[in-house]
């Protein structure tokens, strides 16, 4: 299995918890002190949904409440805006999640549109895809992508027509279909009897787990309560 430097950090997190818990004293990670920035943007947003390092170093933001598609050059200063707000094939509104794909493309949520976008290595619009392409009538929110270009979303925690409290993780390709690879722990809503009603309708900092998805397909689950990281085969086998 090849694993991520997002991977190790959660790993590594979940070491240090499990290490706080049983009451070892030993640091599992090290402190790092950044005393100033390598580089720095003078560009401002609103909401940053989206964010991805190109290869060639450059990063592609999405902006929410502006709703942009922005490319910042970190070394040259440049600021270049891709498509522009609309329904149209080169048009997006509400931009969110970024996700790499296979040959440096990048896959663009288009939520405003209900699609989404393939942005090519040459930052072009080249195709879209809707986001219930699986078949199903929720909309995937995909948040990864294996090397085969399969991408990977949390189920809707009302797909049964209630909400729940742990959600599968999905996969789905044109050629694979869909098919789930894992469970995981998603925020817990509060429990209130019908009518109109104020506050939040979730519990704030409830327990949640994290996931992340290697290359070949690998699901690694940083789980919540109690602290650890389980991981599941492509074929949805844990070990």
């Amino acid at each position: 299995m090849t694993v991520g430097r997002s991977l190790i950090w959660s790993l590594l997190v979940a070491l240090s918890l499990v290490a706080a818990e049983s009451g070892h004293t030993q640091t599992l990670v090290d402190t790092i002190v950044v005393a100033t920035a390598d580089t720095v943007s003078t560009e401002s947003f609103t909401l940053i949904k989206g964010f991805r390092e190109l290869p060639d170093g450059r990063i592609m933001v999405t902006d929410w409440i502006e709703e942009r598609v922005v490319v910042l050059d970190l070394v040259s200063g440049e600021v270049r805006d891709l498509g522009r707000v609309g329904g149209g094939p080169k048009e997006f509104r509400l931009p969110s999640q970024l996700v790499p794909l296979p040959g440096d493309s990048t896959l663009l949520v288009d939520f405003g549109n209900v699609r989404m976008i393939v942005i090519s290595p040459q930052l072009e619009f080249v195709r879209t895809v809707p986001l219930n392409a699986h078949g199903e009538t929720w909309r995937m929110s995909p948040r990864a992508a294996d090397e085969n270009g399969a991408l990977f979303f949390e189920w809707s925690a009302w797909a049964a027509g209630r909400r729940r409290d742990s959600v599968e993780v999905g996969h789905w390709s044109p050629e694979s279909g869909l098919g789930t690879v894992g469970e995981v722990r998603v925020k817990a809503y509060t429990s209130r009897p019908p009518g109109p009603s104020t506050g939040l309708p979730y519990i704030a900092f409830s327990k949640q787990d994290g996931w992340a998805v290697t290359p070949d397909g690998w699901l690694a689950v940083v789980r919540s309560d109690p602290y650890r990281v389980d991981w599941h085969g492509p074929d949805g086998q844990e070990i």
